[in-house]
């Protein structure tokens, strides 16, 4: 730090730094690059792929099984649905007015 006295006495502060190194290719800063600032090393698909690889080779292997595999048995059975009524009733569980 510079004191008031220190520059009246004919002392003044030199900073010892030395100068950076002259920029050579300024020009460098702004240009267009085919890889993005903050990609890193690497593939940036890769994952995207390999998802979808590991994805695709079970649904070939889930088909390639339900072709292949035979059933022992199977269950048949004939019967029909039969549907109450459309209109069912609502009420609260601890009563009360159920509201619109």
């Amino acid at each position: 730090m510079t004191y008031q006295s220190d520059i009246e006495a004919g002392e003044p502060e030199v900073p010892e730094v030395p100068a950076p190194p002259p920029r050579r290719n300024l020009g460098a800063i702004f240009r267009r690059t085919t890889t993005p600032a903050l990609a890193g090393p690497g593939d940036p698909g890769r994952p995207i792929r390999v998802g979808l690889g590991v994805a695709l080779a079970f649904f070939v292997g889930f088909l390639g099984w339900a072709a292949l595999v035979r059933l022992d048995s199977g269950v048949t059975a004939q019967g029909y649905v039969v549907v109450a009524g459309n209109r069912k009733a609502v009420q609260h569980r601890e009563g009360g007015i159920v509201g619109n």
